[in-house]
């Protein structure tokens, strides 16, 4: 009797062994090599064309070669057929190939929820997954801005609250707004050289380079009432539990006011160069962009500790709940623990990161490159939202859109966040 090896997966040459009594021996001269041996079944038959049980021969006629099987009456590689991939009927999407029984997206596509999607013009899915254009084209990865103002004179700060976007024009002397989807430009406020800018639902607050004051502005009654005064470069301005908080650049100070009015307060002195400011339920942040530190008080005052130190120049800071985050002039974007810790660099930018904004776990910044750019707050690869801008500086948030000016254009736009 003759035993015939046949392979399922991988090409396997026939053997021929001659079969005495009850056991098996190979004859060296009446058996071929074996060869790419995965798996295999032994059949009884005496004829040299037996066929294995799985692969029956379409119609009558020869079987269906190693690694196919009969598919209603074709042979069908199931490793590789996108029409039948691990399982005949079993087809892959229309941008997917079959790879080892699986369906994969090919080249120059991503798995975004089951589908595979060109992250270059996919609008649904427009540089990553789930990023959505909102209604603009995506082309190269980044959706489209929008352009919401053109022809603006230098702006300095951008602040976003209940639909409307707000920004200071220091050398038009005013505040001025827009809807957050574009629309009439409307005057708030006429002020000295306005710089830092915050807002929320009922007033916004802003600095005045030539006065040295801290402004809060009534949206209903478009009143205004002095926070403080003598607070020469007064540079950044938060909000936080009832005050706000600011740094004046110049004299080294860290300060803070109650929102109805009173006396300032000093929250830090002594500092170089104190910049960007952020607050949390108990402490103030700051970067001393001449110290090259990043420290923090306590809200009403104290000794200051140092978060990180021999930075370069850091210019820019923000808050979560867990870190602080900062940008320095070499392009390092980095965090630290709250509480100081084990600096992690997240990324490195190609120009000066300008500013920073926060939400929903991801990092955003422009740059003197041109470009609006997103990390996730865990660090990873950057996406970018924008690229060719025209300096790019000041930038806010919202729900759903990033938006920035660039100072060489005049123009304000957005984009999905």
């Amino acid at each position: 009797m003759e035993v015939l090896l046949i392979a399922r997966h991988r090409f396997l040459s026939r053997a021929r062994c001659t079969m005495a009594g009850v056991g098996l021996a190979l004859v060296t001269t009446g058996c071929e090599a074996l060869t790419g041996l995965d798996d295999f079944s032994i059949s009884s038959k005496t004829s040299s064309d037996a066929r294995p049980p799985e692969t029956p021969a379409p119609d009558g006629d020869d079987p269906c070669p190693p690694w196919t099987f009969d598919c209603d009456g074709t042979c069908i590689d199931l490793q590789n057929d996108p029409d039948h991939c691990g399982g005949c009927q079993q087809p892959c999407a229309a941008t997917a190939v079959c790879s080892d029984a699986t369906c994969v997206c090919a080249q120059g596509h991503t798995a975004c929820d089951g589908e595979c999607i060109d992250l270059d013009s996919d609008a649904r899915h427009c540089g990553a997954c789930h990023h959505d254009c909102a209604g603009q084209a995506c082309a190269r990865g980044q959706c489209a801005p929008e352009i919401l103002a053109t022809g603006l004179p230098s702006v300095f700060a951008l602040a976003v609250s209940d639909g409307t976007l707000f920004w200071t024009e220091p050398h038009a002397g005013r505040v001025v707004s827009i809807p957050a989807h574009g629309g009439e430009r409307t005057d708030v406020a006429s002020a000295a050289r306005p710089h830092a800018l915050c807002a929320d639902t009922d007033a916004l607050y802003w600095s005045e380079e030539d006065t040295g004051r801290i402004v809060r502005f009534d949206r209903l009654s478009s009143g205004t009432t002095t926070l403080a005064s003598n607070q020469p470069a007064a540079y950044d301005l938060v909000l936080g539990g009832g005050f706000a908080y600011w740094t004046t650049h110049d004299t080294g100070k860290v300060l803070r006011a109650p929102l109805g009015g009173g006396t300032p307060q000093p929250v830090a002195s002594g500092q170089q160069g104190p910049f960007r400011l952020a607050v949390n339920a108990t402490h103030v942040y700051w970067v001393n962009l001449g110290a090259g530190a990043v420290l923090r008080a306590p809200l009403t005052g104290g000794t200051a500790i140092p978060i990180a130190t021999g930075l370069s120049a850091p210019r820019a800071l923000v808050l979560d709940t867990h870190h602080v985050y900062w940008a320095s002039d070499d392009g390092v974007i980095a965090r630290d623990a709250l509480a100081g810790g084990a600096p992690m660099r997240l990324t490195t930018t190609a120009g000066l990161p300008q500013h920073l904004a926060l939400a929903e776990g991801h990092l955003y910044w422009t740059d003197a490159a041109g470009t609006v750019q997103r990390i996730a707050t865990d660090g990873g690869v950057p996406l970018v939202l924008a690229s060719g801008q025209a300096r790019p500086a000041g930038m806010a948030l919202d729900a759903t859109h990033v938006y920035w000016s660039n100072l060489d254009d005049g123009t304000l736009q957005r984009v999905p966040r």
